[in-house]
């Protein structure tokens, strides 16, 4: 029994028979596998992030007058829109010293306020013409053509010029001459041209023609003359 169980062998037994005979031949028993690898654990999933206080596409296109100042400022340091930046200053001001900008004021600013502000602008000499019951060639026609003519039939007094240096208003009654209809019937002149002076001109029946209240011409024709213009 011995002899055929090579369990029972003697080590130097196992030994030959197993190298001349394939029997007595240990066997080391496989070595147990490894554990598998545990996949990697997956990043954590990062959160949400909150949403922008502003959207700086929203109203771009009228971002001056319709974003909040908070927007603007916002939008500027994250998106660089809505940025504000201040205007240059202007090279003149056109309103300081206007009463007087044909002595007071530069060829330069005379230039720069007449293109920007029409203000300073060198006069351009203009007519205006009265006549009838009344008919007007105003300013502002280009010709002299009376059939282009206002015609104006209104009781009342009116201005006919009103500027910083010129004042003329009109009074305008009806007569007998024009069966009731409104003409010309008297005109006041003044302003900073004639240094505080007043002229007054009626109609020739009413015998009309003062400057400051006071008769200067008795009959027709005449003339006058006074300090400063005549």
């Amino acid at each position: 029994l011995t002899m055929d169980n090579p369990d029972m062998w003697s080590p130097a037994k196992k030994t030959y028979c197993c190298a001349h005979g394939g029997k007595g031949c240990t066997t080391t028993p496989a070595p147990t596998p490894p554990p598998p690898t545990p996949p990697p654990t997956p990043p954590p999933t990062p959160p949400t992030p909150p949403p922008l206080p502003y959207d700086c596409s929203a109203g771009v296109a009228n971002w001056e007058a319709g974003w909040s100042d908070a927007k603007k400022t916002w939008c500027c340091a994250h998106g660089g829109q809505g940025c504000t930046t201040p205007k240059p200053p202007l090279p003149y001001d056109c309103n300081a010293g206007f009463n007087n900008w044909q002595a007071g004021w530069s060829a330069g600013k005379k230039a720069w306020c007449c293109t920007h502000a029409a203000r300073g602008c060198a006069p351009v000499s203009k007519m205006c013409t009265l006549w009838g019951d009344p008919h007007v060639i105003s300013f502002d026609q280009m010709d002299t053509d009376k059939s282009k003519a206002y015609s104006f039939y209104g009781d009342g007094d009116f201005w006919l010029v009103k500027s910083s240096t010129v004042s003329i208003q009109a009074r305008f009654e009806g007569t007998k001459y024009t069966e009731g209809l409104a003409a010309t019937n008297r005109i006041v002149v003044g302003g900073a041209f004639l240094h505080g002076h007043k002229i007054e001109v009626g109609t020739l029946d009413s015998g009309i023609l003062t400057v400051d209240g006071q008769q200067v011409i008795a009959g027709f024709p005449g003339s006058y003359s006074g300090a400063g213009f005549s």
